[in-house]
């Protein structure tokens, strides 16, 4: 203990300036072929994975199945990105399931069409952090107009 106050010459705790922690971002790719999805209660990747909050390491998995993520890994999981896909039947079959209490498959088919409808890069992200947001790219966030079923972007 004295070797703390003398580290941060005896000032008082509430006088003490933190840093904000870092956050380590680690990207998985490619991982469904592998073993790194073990059904072992022992897998150190599962429980950082499902403890990532705590630990100060955020996560982003690249698949193209979410199903073949484990269900305790994607309940933990916050934000989806959803980009242009060959097969988006299968794809917006499994997401669907994530936004099924907000709004109706046709509607989702919809919002996945006109935020993936650009050249490029364009992407649909299901933000889950607090309720559920939709956004075109990371610039614009969508809403529906239930009366008019139009798709709004409100930048």
């Amino acid at each position: 203990m004295f070797d703390l106050l003398e580290e941060y010459e005896y000032i008082h705790p509430r006088d003490f300036k933190h840093e904000q922690p870092k956050v380590n971002i680690i990207i998985l790719g490619d991982l469904l072929g592998s073993d790194a999805f073990t059904k072992k209660t022992k897998s150190v990747l599962t429980n950082a994975m499902i403890k990532n909050r705590h630990m100060g390491i955020c996560f982003a998995v690249l698949v193209q199945s979410i199903r073949a993520v484990p269900k305790n890994i994607r309940l933990n999981c916050s934000v989806f990105q959803l980009a242009s896909f060959k097969n988006e039947k299968v794809i917006l079959e499994d997401m669907y399931e994530e936004v099924s209490n907000v709004m109706g498959v046709n509607e989702f088919e919809e919002l996945y069409h006109h935020a993936t409808d650009k050249p490029f890069i364009a992407s649909l992200i299901i933000d889950t952090t607090s309720g559920k947001r939709f956004l075109s790219d990371l610039d614009s966030e969508l809403f529906i107009d239930h009366a008019d079923k139009k798709i709004l972007p409100n930048k």
